[in-house]
C-alpha cells in the first residue's frame, strides 16, 4: 500500500507554508473555493507521480511573484519509508529522495502509484478518442512491460514516416521501411490494447455497477482497423493501399494511433446518449477500476485522489461511491465544499479537515 505520512509546502499555489499529516484512511477536506483543496491535491500528485495534477506545466504551480516552489513528503512504499522532496521552477524539477538526487524518476514511478479524478475527466467521455486511448495504454503499462518501448518506437517511425509524407519528392523505398517499422510496432500496440481491453473490462464492468447498480450495463469495446489475425499484415497493407492519399494530406491517416476505446451504456454511446451523472460514473468507474487493476497486477492499493467528487451524482450513487471506498480501505483524499461531502461519512471512523486552516474537525 502507498500512504504519505506528512506534507511541507513551501510555495504551492496559495500555499505558503505548511505542515499536514493526513489520516492513513479517508480524508475530506471541506472549504469554500479559492481555499486551497485542489492545491493539496496538486501537492500530493506531484509528490507520488512527480508531474502536476491539472495539466503539463509546472509554472502554474509557483505562487504569484515567486520564481519557485518546493514541497516534501514522507511517503510510505512497499513496507519502506521514503522523504520526497521536488524544487521547481518553470522549466525545470529537481527531486531528491532520502536526501540523494533522482536522476531517473521512471524508477521511482514503477514503485509508487497515484489514481486522480478532478471535474476535467469528463474529457474522458466527452472528447476525442486520445483520451481513452491514453487510459487503455495506462493499464497496458501495469501489465507490459514492453508497451512502453513499443509505444515509443511507433511513434518514432510516424514521425518519420510523416516527415516523408510532407516533403515534395519522398522515396518510394524509405517510405515503405518506415512504413514496415509502423506496422511492426503496430501490431504489438494493437495486441496488447486488445488483451488488456478484454480483460480490464471486468474491472471496469464491476466499478460501474457498483456505483449505479445492476440496472445499466456498461460496456467498453477497442474499435481498431486492425481487427484480425494478422494486424501487422492487415496495417501494412492498408498504409500502402492509403499511401496516395496520405501524400495528399501530407500524414498517416491509419494506424493504432487512430483507434478508439468506446463506452456504451445498455449499448447507447456514453458521449452521446448518457446524462452528466452517468458520464460522471462512467468516469470515476474508470478511475475505480484502474485502483482495482493496480492491486491485481501489482499486489498494492494507490493513493486515490477524488476532487469535487459528489458534482453531478445523486444522493444514492454518492452514497455508494462513500461506501465502497470505505470497504476497500486504502488512502484517499475528497474534496468538497459542504455536508453533501460529509454526510455519507457522519458515522464512519474518517477524518475531515476544514480549510483555510487545515484544522481537524474530527
Amino acid at each position: 500500500m502507498i500512504r504519505v505520512h506528512s506534507l511541507d509546502l513551501k510555495g504551492l499555489r496559495c500555499w505558503q507554508t505548511l505542515h499536514w499529516e493526513p489520516g492513513p484512511e479517508i480524508n475530506i477536506l471541506i472549504g469554500g473555493n479559492g481555499v486551497g483543496k485542489t492545491s493539496l491535491l496538486e501537492a500530493i500528485h506531484l509528490a507520488l507521480g512527480l508531474r502536476p495534477l491539472l495539466g503539463h506545466k509546472l509554472e502554474p504551480l509557483i505562487p504569484e511573484g515567486q520564481d519557485h516552489g518546493f514541497l516534501s513528503a514522507s511517503i510510505e512504499s512497499h513496507g519502506h519509508q521514503r522523504q520526497i522532496s521536488i524544487g521547481f521552477s518553470k522549466n525545470q524539477r529537481r527531486i531528491r529522495v532520502d536526501d540523494k538526487r533522482l536522476r531517473q524518476p521512471d524508477t521511482l514511478l514503477q514503485q509508487q502509484a497515484v489514481v486522480p479524478f478532478v471535474p476535467s475527466d469528463l474529457y474522458l467521455v466527452q472528447g476525442g478518442p486520445q483520451a481513452r486511448r491514453k487510459l487503455l495504454d495506462q493499464t497496458a503499462f501495469f501489465q507490459h512491460r514492453n508497451h512502453a518501448e513499443n509505444l515509443r518506437r511507433y511513434n518514432q517511425s510516424l514521425a518519420a514516416r510523416n516527415a516523408l509524407l510532407r516533403g515534395r519528392k519522398p522515396d518510394p523505398a524509405l517510405l515503405q521501411v518506415w512504413s514496415r517499422e509502423l506496422a511492426r510496432y503496430g501490431a504489438e500496440i494493437y495486441r496488447i490494447r486488445k488483451q488488456c481491453s478484454q480483460a480490464f473490462r471486468v474491472h471496469l464492468i464491476k466499478a460501474y455497477e457498483a456505483l449505479a447498480g445492476a440496472g445499466e450495463q456498461l460496456e467498453a469495446h477497442l474499435d481498431s482497423s486492425l481487427s484480425c489475425e494478422d494486424p501487422e499484415g492487415k496495417l501494412l497493407s492498408l498504409l500502402n493501399q492509403a499511401e496516395r492519399k496520405d501524400l495528399k494530406r501530407g500524414y498517416t491517416s491509419l494506424g493504432p494511433h487512430h483507434d478508439d476505446w468506446s463506452f456504451t451504456l445498455s449499448g447507447r454511446q456514453v458521449r452521446r446518449h448518457a446524462s452528466q451523472g452517468q458520464q460522471r460514473s462512467v468516469v470515476l468507474a474508470a478511475r475505480l477500476a484502474l485502483v482495482d487493476w493496480i492491486v491485481t497486477q501489482r499486489g498494492y492499493r494507490p493513493v486515490l485522489l477524488l476532487d469535487d467528487v459528489a458534482g453531478d451524482l445523486d444522493s444514492s450513487r454518492r452514497q455508494q461511491l462513500f461506501d465502497q471506498l470505505l470497504q476497500e480501505g486504502g488512502q484517499v483524499f475528497v474534496t468538497g465544499t459542504g455536508e453533501e461531502t460529509v454526510i455519507p461519512f457522519a458515522n464512519q471512523s474518517t477524518q475531515i479537515w476544514s480549510l483555510p486552516a487545515l484544522a481537524e474537525i474530527r
